[in-house]
């Protein structure tokens, strides 16, 4: 109860109430409570908390989200632009992916401003001039790779200030470049770009940080907000080849149940023929998300298209499968016995290695669900005489078996 208490008194301000219950608190995670508790009633204790932080940071120690909230508290109160801000990228790189204590509430835009209060200091310091952005970004790019957080703070300030749209655009894509070299330094990129009063809708977030917003969306499965971002997101970022950035687009509008925008993309990038290997993969993978989604005769489509194409053994033994399980979907036995049994001759007639067994079991299932009881016989057997491991033989034993009994 004391604990809880302790912060509802924060909320209402009731600092001295706070720090009355701190003798009766043992919980050391209550800790950064009292610390603003203190903080927010006298500023003694501002520069002695700008000092732990400083400690930490050379130490480079495990310290909490909330402790790091009072540090750029106390970098705030003590003026110090440069701690607030590295305070508020530890704080919002640890911040709880849940509901986090309205005590230790901490926005994306806090840290624009802190960066923003950062870069200005620096530029008076050096004597730069808004309006010159071209002394801004030759600052700006010295820094990066000797002090990356100041190198933020000036391409923050280019963000917003510079004279034009394309050298914001710059600034943003150095700024993404910046924030892109770890997950952890990830998550700041969404905590400065998603849910932000700077950017009032997903439109107005700058296009490089959109792109790579686009890609960790997709890596964390979060389809809605990757198809949301990729609204009018046509052209492939910088670096990036069209197929594929197109490819990633008809994933994204296949998961996010625009079916047929997905499958009339799927259809411009199979016009014309495919001949890497590793994109011929890719491209599977996003037809294999409309057989996910149930979308069997869409998929078939795409497969025949892929048919055409001077596919190696490999994609196209893998092709026949496929479309195998679509027509099972679909319940066509007949077509789906026949594409398993492709798959599985395709290299040799006789041919039983581990990927032609499979096919070939399942070619059985098919034929039994169509009616063919001996053929499915036939070809259970066959597996039978060269299967080597028992529990697989068992298996074929109880399909033989439930063949008897459908007679």
């Amino acid at each position: 109860m004391l604990p809880w208490m302790a912060e509802v008194l924060l909320q209402q301000g009731r600092f001295k109430e706070v720090l009355s219950l701190q003798t009766a608190v043992t919980d050391p995670a209550m800790q950064p409570v009292f610390e603003l508790a203190a903080l927010r009633l006298s500023s003694d204790q501002s520069a002695e908390l700008c000092q732990r932080a400083r400690q930490y940071l050379a130490n480079d120690a495990k310290v909490s989200y909330p402790q790091w909230v009072v540090f750029a508290e106390a970098a705030a109160v003590e003026q110090d632009p440069r701690l607030r801000a590295e305070s508020l990228e530890q704080a919002l790189t640890r911040r709880p992916r849940g509901r986090t204590s309205p005590v230790f509430t901490l926005s994306g835009d806090q840290l624009w401003q802190a960066y923003l209060d950062y870069g200005h200091v620096y530029g008076n310091e050096q004597q730069l001039l808004i309006g010159d952005d071209q002394a801004w970004f030759l600052q700006a790019t010295e820094q990066m790779p000797a002090d990356p957080l100041l190198a933020r703070a000036l391409f923050a300030v280019l963000a917003f200030e510079a004279a034009d749209h394309e050298q914001r655009e710059l600034a943003h894509q150095y700024l993404v470049k910046l924030l892109d070299d770890s997950d952890v330094m990830g998550r700041l990129l969404q905590a400065l770009y998603l849910n932000n009063p700077r950017f009032p809708s997903k439109a107005a977030i700058p296009l490089a940080a959109r792109y790579r917003l686009v890609d960790q969306a997709l890596a964390g499965g979060e389809i809605a907000l990757a198809s949301e971002l990729m609204q009018s997101l046509d052209q492939p970022p910088l670096g990036k080849q069209a197929w594929s950035w197109q490819l990633r687009r008809a994933r994204v509008m296949i998961l996010g149940d625009a079916i047929d925008q997905g499958v009339a993309l799927l259809r411009k990038l199979t016009a014309e023929p495919i001949e890497e290997p590793d994109a011929v993969d890719a491209l599977l993978q996003v037809v294999f998300d409309l057989q996910k989604v149930s979308h069997h005769r869409e998929a078939l489509a795409i497969f025949a298209r892929l048919q055409a194409m001077p596919l190696d053994s490999r994609h196209r033994r893998e092709l026949y499968f496929w479309m195998a399980e679509s027509y099972t979907a679909l319940d066509e036995p007949r077509a789906a016995a026949r594409a398993y049994l492709e798959s599985a001759i395709l290299e040799d007639e006789h041919a039983m290695d581990p990927w032609a067994q499979t096919a070939r079991y399942h070619a059985a299932k098919s034929l039994a669900a169509a009616g063919l009881q001996g053929d499915a016989r036939s070809l259970l057997e066959q597996l039978l005489r060269v299967t080597q491991d028992d529990s697989r033989k068992a298996v074929l034993r109880q399909e033989l078996l439930q063949l008897d009994g459908r007679r």
